[in-house]
């Protein structure tokens, strides 16, 4: 019942934003990748599904900051 490899698809309303994400992973003056999203189990598995889907292979970091106010995530810029 379950799947050797799981197939996932772009949906068409999803379609149109996959396609700006990939073309700005893509891009010759971007050298990794930051993973920002929320700090769960839910936005870290959509961020690899997207990455995974772009079939890029450029280094990816991960923003976890406990605050999503500008001065913090500033902080961790500046590190």
């Amino acid at each position: 019942m379950i799947p050797e490899a799981w197939q996932f698809k772009v949906t068409e309303s999803t379609k149109e934003q996959f396609g700006i994400v990939k073309e700005l992973m893509g891009r010759d003056d971007v050298t990794e990748i930051i993973c920002a999203t929320d700090a769960d189990r839910e936005g870290e598995c959509i961020f690899r599904y997207v990455y995974q889907m772009a079939r890029y292979r450029k280094p990816v970091k991960r923003l976890w900051v406990s605050s999503l106010e500008e001065s913090a995530i500033r902080h961790f810029q500046r590190q």
